[in-house]
């Protein structure tokens, strides 16, 4: 059996996107039978062919058919993403070397993950459709409501609408947002939905958002990433050179007060700090950070620096489950930034409610005063883990079929 699976991979530029792909992949391959490869889909590719005009009329007419307030919040949020975007120019260009470095990175792990050669987008993407006996949607956060994702045609493909209903398609673990969801997203997404042959999600707290809409019993499974283990991990990743003992700081919010409190605790335990600066966007608050900024690391070698840190502090979900799965000491921040759909933060809180972490999830204001290495009992969260994986695993057996 040949499967596709599409998520967040063509073009991504995200450690934790890449990482999942990656897994879902690798997970889906070690099945008996099967093999799984990524689709890469460039939701952009057919919008950008449109005129300027077109696209922007487009746009301002999708925004507002959530209504007037979200309207305004969209024009708003592309003028101050204009603006920042003018203003961090001269920064850019002053990186430019180093950041093609991070994307050589990015593009070497990219191309050893399993994928189909061609790329494909809106008006190409049901060539795909011969190529497969099943396909999966996931994880990662496919299922947002982004305005953009209806009028890029996103959410439909996301959710395989292309798939006819003659081969098996199904969900494994997509993001789902809790916070400012419009009705017309939940009206889509369940739509859509109701012709998938199975459903699950990452986070239990999203099961809310389908109760009435849809007429599929929705589950709850682990992130892509979780279904390898700590070994085969450690096949996937590249060593990066030995550093002194450090703290590794990950944050992709852009607030001031998380990266000063990282600074001091880093200080206060004897540790340099190792960052990987300017990873969501340039950020001039990015530009002094860290001891040792780190430009050339791609996913394998993110591996390799929570692997062998001291203490990992962090904003990012896919930085926690690394942690946890290497057991390491790590404190959680509150990510500063907020994105349309809603914080970051409840998949994060789900995630260190399940495995028994909580403890781990701290202020800026506390970190900056800690003087400490945590040790953290890993004995209950890798019982959950296992026990999640085994679910996991049974549901993608479960469901990994040819229709007759």
């Amino acid at each position: 059996m040949k499967v596709g699976i599409l998520t967040f991979y063509y073009n991504n530029d995200n450690f934790g996107g890449q990482l999942q792909a990656r897994a879902l992949v690798r997970a889906v391959s070690n099945i008996k039978d099967v093999e799984a490869e990524q689709i890469p889909y460039d939701y952009l590719r057919s919008w950008q062919k449109l005129s300027y005009k077109i696209r922007m009329l487009k746009s301002i007419g999708q925004a507002f058919s959530g209504g007037i307030i979200n309207g305004f919040e969209y024009v708003g949020s592309r003028l101050k993403a204009q603006k920042a975007l003018g203003d961090n120019a001269v920064l850019e260009d002053k990186l430019k070397d180093k950041l093609e470095k991070r994307k050589s990175a990015f593009y070497e792990f990219y191309t050893e993950t399993p994928h189909n050669n061609e790329i494909f987008d809106n008006d190409t993407i049901e060539k795909c459709v011969s190529e497969y006996d099943c396909f999966i949607c996931g994880g990662d956060q496919i299922w947002n409501d982004w305005s953009d994702w209806f009028i890029y045609n996103a959410l439909d493909n996301f959710c395989l609408k292309f798939v006819p209903p003659t081969i098996q398609k199904f969900s494994y673990a997509p993001s789902v947002p809790l916070t400012k969801v419009r009705p017309v997203f939940i009206k889509r997404l369940s739509k859509n939905i109701r012709k998938l042959d199975a459903v699950s999600v990452r986070e239990s707290s999203s099961i809310s958002v389908f109760d009435k809409e849809t007429e599929k019993r929705v589950l709850v499974v682990a992130d892509p990433v979780l279904l390898l283990n700590r070994e085969q991990w450690d096949k996937e990743s590249h060593p990066v050179d030995a550093h002194e003992k450090y703290v590794f700081c990950y944050l992709l919010g852009d607030g001031v007060d998380t990266r000063t409190a990282a600074e001091k605790y880093a200080l206060k335990i004897g540790c340099k700090l190792v960052t990987v600066p300017h990873i969501v966007n340039v950020n001039p608050q990015d530009e002094k950070f860290g001891d040792i900024q780190d430009f050339t690391s791609g996913p394998a070698e993110f591996l390799s620096l929570i692997r062998d840190a001291e203490v990992v502090v962090t904003d990012s979900f896919h930085a926690t489950v690394f942690s946890m799965i290497y057991q390491k000491p790590f404190y959680v921040l509150e990510r500063t930034t907020k994105v349309s759909g809603g914080s970051m933060s409840s998949r994060l809180t789900d995630f260190m409610v399940e495995y028994k972490l909580e403890e781990q999830s701290i202020t800026a204001e506390q970190l900056s005063m800690t003087e400490v290495i945590p040790q953290i009992d890993y004995s209950k969260s890798d019982e959950i883990w296992m026990h999640r994986r085994s679910e996991s695993y049974a549901y993608l057996k479960n469901n990994l079929q040819k229709k007759q």
